[in-house]
C-alpha cells in the first residue's frame, strides 16, 4: 500500500483536518481508537463527518 508520511492510500482525505481524528484530548478512548481504525482508517466512505462533508462539498460546487 502506497503512503505518504503517516497517511496511507486507504486513509480518509480528510484526516489531517478531522477534529474527531486529530483531537486527542476529547476522543481517547480505547473504544474511540476502534473507530478511528475502522473509519480513518478503512471504510471512510461509511464515516458520518465524511458522508456530511461530501454533500455540502457537492453543494458549494453546484453553487
Amino acid at each position: 500500500m502506497k503512503t505518504k508520511g503517516n497517511i496511507k492510500m486507504s486513509d480518509c482525505e480528510l484526516i489531517l483536518t478531522c477534529p474527531f481524528f486529530n483531537d486527542k484530548e476529547h476522543y481517547a478512548s480505547s473504544m474511540v481508537e476502534t473507530d478511528k481504525s475502522l473509519y480513518c482508517r478503512g471504510e471512510y466512505t461509511g464515516c458520518g463527518r465524511y458522508i456530511a462533508f461530501k454533500a455540502f462539498e457537492r453543494e458549494l460546487i453546484s453553487i
